[in-house]
């Protein structure tokens, strides 16, 4: 572990929770007052903790603001069989190199959430849900993972402020490090985008990207998903897809394949509900209920050419379609299968659908 070559500060307290500093060990520094380099707010710091009699001691790292407070964060080892040592008197703690300067990347030991608010600030850690501890953006959220993050195979969660509209989706340009899942979580949650898609993928994914209870809609131009890199976006339980100036669902690269097996609902219409296009591009929305509120319209409720497929089976549809939709349109050796046995009437809409060069619906 390396060292601040000066930040050594006593707190005003011992006990199991954040420290505030009090006053520098003799000869050293407080972190307002380290220069060799500088203690930056928001970022982490490995630290050594010990008290006087050396009986007890602690290794972990935490999240400093800076000057005055240092979060403990994760427990790597303590006498306290590797949780937080419960210091009957401030101990003296040794802030060592932010993590930046000796690896590059915080290594995850568990699971990890950040939270997305309203009157948040990109300038936050992410770790808290409130106004002073969760970011602005979900583009700084997974931007953040991405660049400081190995995930080190667990799953990280975005949670989006309940009942709160964002204008900002999300375009994923570049992948995480370190395997596990991403999931972008809500609760009455809106993403509504203008001239961009709501959430859009160009990378590669490494795992999963879930997205579940939140509101997904469009304006001008944009999709609500377009899935243009290999890997998986799944649409998790309580999902809902309002108006949206392109698509709903947009599978169009080779390897690029959208899941949901949970009840969704579709309060809004779109050029095409389910849109493959490509070869090796799938949507799987099997085995749900899916909800229609307000008769949207669609041009194709199900669309997939190119040497696409999707895969709708099991599905219940409940509401109706504009009488203006055609259920389903495939060609070009792509595949629409329904487990319906070819029920002309299986997808909303009031104009039948068709088939052409080699495209097949079953």
């Amino acid at each position: 572990m390396a060292f601040l070559n000066r930040c050594i500060f006593r707190p005003t307290s011992g006990g199991t929770g954040t420290w505030t500093v009090s006053s520098a060990i003799a000869g050293f520094d407080t972190p307002a007052n380290c220069t060799n380099p500088a203690v930056v707010a928001n970022a982490r710091y490995y630290y050594f903790a010990e008290s006087d009699d050396q009986q007890s001691w602690e290794i972990g790292q935490g999240v400093s603001n800076g000057s005055t407070t240092l979060t403990r964060e994760t427990i790597y080892d303590s006498t306290n069989g590797g949780a937080a040592v419960n210091f009957t008197s401030a101990p003296r703690v040794a802030m060592g190199c932010p993590l930046a300067q000796v690896g590059g990347r915080e290594v995850l030991l568990a699971a990890r959430s950040y939270f997305v608010r309203s009157d948040g600030s990109n300038n936050n850690n992410g770790l808290a849900n409130t106004a002073g501890g969760a970011f602005l953006t979900l583009q700084f959220a997974y931007d953040y993972i991405c660049a400081n993050i190995d995930k080190a195979g667990f799953d990280a969660t975005i949670n989006m402020q309940a009942s709160t509209t964002f204008t900002g989706g999300l375009a994923a340009s570049g992948p995480w490090t370190g395997g596990g899942g991403i999931t972008i979580s809500g609760s009455s949650t809106v993403i509504s985008t203008t001239s961009a898609n709501a959430l859009g993928i160009t990378c590669t994914l490494p795992g999963v990207l879930t997205i579940t209870g939140i509101k997904l809609q469009t304006t001008t131009s944009g999709d609500c998903i377009n899935h243009a890199g290999p890997g998986v976006v799944a649409v998790g339980s309580t999902c809902e897809f309002g108006a949206s100036a392109g698509n709903h669902l947009y599978a169009n690269a080779p390897g690029a394949k959208i899941q949901g097996f949970a009840a969704y609902t579709i309060s809004g219409g779109a050029t095409v509900h389910l849109f493959t296009q490509g070869t090796g591009a799938t949507i799987v929305m099997a085995g749900a209920t899916v909800t229609l509120t307000g008769t949207p319209a669609f041009s194709y409720f199900a669309d997939a050419n190119g040497c696409s497929r999707i895969y709708a089976g099991a599905n219940t549809y409940s509401g109706s379609a504009s009488a203006g939709t055609t259920r389903y349109y495939v060609d070009t050796n792509s595949s629409i299968e329904t487990s319906s046995g070819a029920s002309p009437t299986y997808f909303p809409g009031g104009i039948a659908g068709s088939t052409a060069t080699g495209g097949q619906y079953s």
